[in-house]
């Protein structure tokens, strides 16, 4: 009976912990949106990023990280997030945002560098990282990267990364 009332209390705490990252969430969009408007695109993209990691669900959110990726020619991130965002846009029925998302998406893919990674082996729990994502070592070909240098690690408990 006691580890019954621990789990409704904690499940009680997970909801309105929820709650307030939905609202912190709203509330930096919204300051995002005025940075934008006054013509602090940095200002922007920071809010918007702070309110992309408090509701990873919000498409308006992923939309507007996904401009400033693009805009700061991050085009492999900016790419992933607008597939993102046409998907969550198509779960939810928001039209004209799954439009947005696809047109941004199409635009950018001839350009979105792309990187394969080749094993001779596979270690057991194996992890593969690159440009600071987690990769399936099962799917290690045509990954898209941002422009520029990009660190890949593959390590493995009991061997150097």
């Amino acid at each position: 009976m006691r580890w019954t009332a621990i789990v409704v209390v904690v499940g009680a705490l997970v909801r309105v912990a929820h709650a307030d990252d939905a609202s912190d969430a709203e509330t930096l969009f919204n300051e995002g949106v005025k940075a934008k408007e006054a013509g602090k695109p940095a200002e922007a993209c920071e809010k918007f990023r702070a309110s992309y990691e408090k509701n990873r669900n919000a498409v308006g959110t992923i939309l507007n990280v996904a401009l400033c990726d693009e805009e700061a020619g991050k085009i492999g991130s900016a790419h992933k997030l607008f597939s993102e965002a046409e998907a969550r846009a198509k779960e939810q029925n928001l039209a004209e945002h799954e439009k947005a998302a696809q047109e941004h998406k199409d635009k950018l893919a001839g350009d979105v560098p792309r990187v394969t990674v080749g094993f001779t082996e596979l270690a057991p729990e194996m992890k593969l990282v690159v440009g600071g994502d987690v990769v399936d070592t099962s799917s290690t070909s045509d990954i898209e990267v941002d422009p520029g240098a990009v660190k890949i690690v593959a390590s493995a408990p009991g061997r150097v990364p």
